[in-house]
């Protein structure tokens, strides 16, 4: 007897096909394993709990039992040398040869949700920075956060302000795309990944990209100008702000992946660190 065994944190046709194509017996990844093998999974906010989940499974009449994936049930899979079947993704690699190394395993290769391998960690930015704590700088910082507050990602807000000659230019933050509401409806590719790793992935515009749009659009250069970001930028907003002429970058809080402050090097870019006080 087949025994498919999935994590399923919302319902949509792909998991619905997977399930009438296999049918039988299912078991659902419990929270036991989840939060503590993949706890940025719990970031998901269309997630289901399991006891609903199993109950909406219930509902689809597909299978003659429904469970969800214990410690124990996964023993007694384990002293079965039960056929399992697992969709091919992360947390079923994770799990196949931790608890059923003596089960006959068998990955389903669907796409059911945003998965992919962590591989790329977060870099402090480069301690041989200058840091300022001029008043002036700290308002345009400050201008910064009061912009990061508008955006509607919960995980990660970020302000920016674009400047010349103590001019502000342009403000602007990140913000979720076509709609702030898109991702109640679609879930965020980027709950797999802590804050560092796979900064290349994201379903928002990046406040720095979109100051630049709008410079553009109004056909303002940003040649010479400096801009004040909350939080030191990814390497894609250092290339555009690289490209549009910027000559400084201030930031609040420093996590940035290295090639990142590289680019800002590459082009004679200087970077400030905006404090407070200056430390002793």
């Amino acid at each position: 007897m087949n025994h498919l065994v999935a994590y399923v944190p919302v319902l949509h046709e792909g998991y619905a096909k997977l399930f009438k194509k296999h049918g039988g017996t299912i078991y659902l990844v419990g929270p036991e394993f989840v939060s503590e093998e993949f706890p940025r999974l719990i970031r998901d906010l269309r997630q289901l709990s399991v006891s609903d989940m199993v109950r909406a499974v219930q509902g689809l009449e597909i299978f003659e039992h429904v469970e969800v994936l214990t410690k124990e049930v996964m023993e007694k899979l384990q002293k079965e040398k039960a056929t399992i079947i697992m969709p091919d993704e992360e947390i079923s690699h994770e799990l196949a040869p931790k608890y059923f190394s003596d089960c006959s395993i068998t990955y389903e290769n669907v796409f059911l949700r945003w998965d992919k391998p962590i591989t790329l960690r977060e870099t402090i930015v480069s301690p041989n920075r200058v840091i300022s704590t001029k008043e002036l700088d700290k308002k345009f910082i400050q201008l910064a956060k009061q912009e990061a507050q508008k955006s509607g990602d919960w995980w990660r807000q970020i302000g920016v302000v674009a400047v010349r000659d103590g001019e502000v230019l342009f403000t602007d933050h990140n913000r979720n795309l076509p709609t702030e509401y898109n991702l109640h409806a679609v879930g965020n590719p980027r709950d797999n990944f802590d804050a560092g790793e796979h900064p290349e992935i994201y379903p928002t515009i990046h406040g720095e990209a979109s100051v630049v749009a709008q410079a553009a659009r109004t056909g303002v250069s940003l040649n010479g100008a400096e801009v004040y970001v909350t939080t030191f930028p990814c390497a894609n907003c250092a290339r555009l702000l690289a490209e549009a002429g910027v000559v400084k970058v201030y930031y609040k809080d420093g996590y940035s992946m290295l090639d990142a402050e590289d680019i800002f090097k590459a082009n004679n870019i200087e970077v400030v660190l905006v404090q407070d006080a200056k430390k002793s």
